[in-house]
């Protein structure tokens, strides 16, 4: 898909609407885009050759995503979580499209930021250049990232914050795409701009986010379904590739194109690949990522360290900082399921995504704004036991106890008499505070909470075995934010857990209970030690 600004009106070159089947095809648009592939085929494109300072991951043919900003421009963090987000939606679709097994990867980080040398205005500067736009942009942008055309090891993705002018054209073309401001305002949710000016149709992100799917699917090496250039009847015109961007997801890819993607270095086995910002649980299965965005517009991509190969945690701000602890088990002997199990020390708004790689299924999971993070504990997660995962090592569910969830329930605090150190308790927070943590099963079994140190401020405790991680916690000083020091936990549980928390300079002692059969409830108690310094 090419995007041509002619004639005082935005036009695409398919066609506008995806129920204007049999409208004539743009033909000043289809040929200038013909021309865009042309000159990137004999070299009067920028050069094909840069210094690359981006490497491929591994040798693995990936997907490289960057958010260009103008030198007068301020970077906007939530249009880098917008596009990987997309990123992330239209890989499992893809997964799914091609029937499960195979789809494309993306590289780590999943989107850079990368700052241009020249102004918006700049990229657009000579409007009777239909090719000056693309061109300018990319001229900056190769040698900023290691981009290039015909790049049989690479995908170059661009979405940068300018406006091309009305007589330009952008998209994709040979390993690259070029994507302009309208397609970052489009994912965010924000209205789109007609560089021709006048009215101009507006559209939810999904339509962007489709927009993107076959930028994608044109830099790989697809093509537009046949007969859809030449206004025949015979178009498939809800394909992903011609008109069905706009009601993505629900399009499809052709036969043509599931067997020309099926032979693509870029489609490879469903697998998950952990790195910094994505976790890989229960036999590599499942990917887990996350993403935040704090209510004076700060955005970014949730950091990932893996602590089992169930479980692992995210931290948004800094590596001390755990913020939410995730897990998934394999319930299938249970109730034929996956389960997904998720606990925060946050009250940002935070998304999880869960995907399985061997069918493409992704879920989302939601913290709102302002709201302590709510417990997850989703045991009905994905009904996909009867898909073989491949390895049936260690292929039952990792915890003993079943956590049905139950009706909602809050943490109890009480003031206690300090309980005695144990080889099972944890100092956190300078060694200044003692953690204890004693569990009750539905049955009557009970035990002690084993602690294993994350941070100076943080621990994790298992219940049952080392490698089913059940709770975090963390104290830390918010002596300098209101005379106290906070105590936060979150859990991955439903039995009844009691935490003692410890001043070990002055002996006092907070209690906090979750009760039976009630998923382990936020607590974020910032006055928990008014015992500043």
């Amino acid at each position: 898909m090419w995007t041509a600004n002619a004639g005082g009106t935005s036009r695409r070159l398919e066609r506008k609407k995806a129920t204007r089947r049999n409208d004539p095809i743009n033909r000043a648009a289809l040929a200038l885009a013909m021309a865009l592939v042309a000159a990137a085929a004999s070299g009067a494109l920028p050069p094909q050759e840069a210094s690359g300072v981006v490497a491929t991951a591994g040798g693995t043919p990936v997907v490289h995503a960057f958010y260009l900003v103008p030198s007068d421009h301020q970077a906007k963090a939530i249009y880098a979580v917008k596009v990987r987000n997309a990123l992330l939606d239209l890989q499992a679709w893809y997964q799914r499209a091609m029937g499960g097994g195979v789809t494309f990867r993306l590289a780590d980080p999943v989107v850079q930021t990368v700052a241009l040398p020249h102004t918006a205005a700049f990229y657009s500067s000579n409007p009777n250049d239909v090719f000056g736009f693309f061109n300018s942009v990319l001229h900056d942008a190769f040698p900023l990232t290691g981009g290039k055309f015909f790049d049989q090891q690479n995908i170059w993705l661009y979405y940068v914050d300018a406006d091309l002018a009305c007589s330009q054209v952008t998209g994709a073309t040979s390993s690259v795409a070029l994507l302009p401001a309208n397609d970052l305002r489009g994912l965010n949710g924000e209205t789109t701009i007609n560089p021709c000016g006048g009215t101009y149709d507006q559209f939810p992100p999904n339509r962007w986010i489709g927009g993107l799917g076959h930028e994608i699917g044109i830099a790989i090496g697809l093509s537009h379904p046949p007969g859809c250039d030449q206004g025949q009847p015979s178009c498939d015109s809800g394909a992903l590739m011609w008109l069905g961007f706009y009601n993505y997801p629900d399009c499809h890819l052709t036969h043509d194109d599931v067997a020309k993607l099926g032979q693509s270095p870029f489609f490879l086995p469903g697998a998950c690949v952990a790195n910094g910002s994505t976790l890989c649980s229960n036999l590599s299965r499942f990917e887990v990522s996350g993403a935040w965005a704090t209510p004076d517009g700060q955005a970014g991509t949730a950091q990932a360290v893996q602590l089992t190969p169930d479980t692992g945690y995210f931290y948004f701000f800094s590596p001390s900082n755990v913020e939410a602890v995730i897990k998934v088990l394999n319930g299938c002997g249970i109730d034929q399921a996956y389960w997904v199990f998720a606990g925060g020390l946050t009250n940002v708004n935070t998304q999880i995504r869960v995907r399985d790689v061997k069918t493409g299924q992704a879920t989302i999971y939601v913290n709102p704004q302002g709201q302590a993070f709510q417990p997850v504990q989703d045991t009905a997660a994905f009904h996909t036991c009867s898909v073989a995962s491949g390895n049936t090592a260690s292929d039952t569910a990792s915890d003993a106890v079943p956590e049905a969830a139950a009706s909602a329930g809050d943490l109890s605090l009480a003031s206690v008499l300090a309980p005695p150190v144990s080889s099972q308790s944890v100092l956190l927070n300078n060694g200044r505070f003692q953690i204890d943590v004693t569990f009750v099963t539905r049955d009557g079994n009970s035990g002690v909470g084993t602690p294993v140190q994350l941070t100076s401020d943080t621990a994790y405790f298992w219940f049952f075995n080392s490698a089913n991680v059940e709770m975090v916690v963390k104290v830390l000083n918010g002596c300098g934010l209101g005379g106290n020091y906070w105590v936060f936990a979150g859990g991955l549980t439903n039995v009844r857990v009691v935490m003692t928390v410890t001043d070990t300079h002055t002996g006092k002692s907070n209690r906090y209970v979750n009760l039976q059969d009630t998923p382990f409830q936020p607590l974020q108690d910032t006055s928990a030690f008014p015992s500043c310094p």
